[in-house]
């Protein structure tokens, strides 16, 4: 999932005193931004995932990413990071593979092998999010052109992944040499 991620930052901006825009993306991606640093500083994809996306590896991120916010007396910041961190291994769980713990299971529905499926779920979530968003803005921001285009291409960025299903093993072989 990665449209529907940024779309639960969206939906999570319109909670009172929540922390800027760029911080509850930032949570929301975390574990798939922890996973690129590792391969980058080239780590297999294994040991990438399992230190990223596995249970105690999002209860990490959670535990160092809430934690510097709730160092700072701003509890509601925390739990709010802390609920978006969470919420993309669950996501993941639906649209992926991922693994549990270390010698555990690895879970989830796969629904990328149902791009239709796939698309109404992640669409769902992006426009919610950005109804929520959009109406945590001003007025003339909320009628802008730029935050329909926003949507716009977090839409067309879900259907552009959904709809290439013949190249999706190849793409997805890139980042993931286990996919079947």
């Amino acid at each position: 999932m990665i449209a529907g991620h940024i779309g639960f930052a969206l939906g999570a901006t319109r909670i009172r005193a929540s922390p800027a825009l760029i911080v509850l993306l930032g949570a929301s991606m975390a574990p798939d931004l922890a996973e690129g640093l590792l391969r980058i500083a080239g780590a297999s994809y294994q040991t990438a995932t399992m230190s990223s996306h596995s249970i105690p590896a999002v209860a990490g991120l959670v535990a160092l990413l809430a934690g510097l916010p709730m160092a700072r007396g701003q509890g509601r910041a925390a739990l709010l990071i802390a609920g978006l961190v969470g919420a993309h291994l669950m996501a993941d769980y639906l649209t992926g593979l991922k693994p549990t713990w270390p010698g555990g299971p690895e879970i989830g529905l796969r629904l990328y092998h149902h791009p239709a499926v796939d698309f109404l779920l992640e669409g769902s979530i992006v426009l919610g999010g950005w109804l929520l968003y959009r109406n945590s803005l001003g007025p003339r921001a909320r009628a802008s052109l730029l935050t329909v285009i926003m949507l716009m291409m977090l839409i067309a960025e879900q259907a552009a992944f959904d709809s290439l299903d013949r190249f999706k093993p190849a793409l997805h072989r890139l980042v993931d040499p286990y996919w079947p």
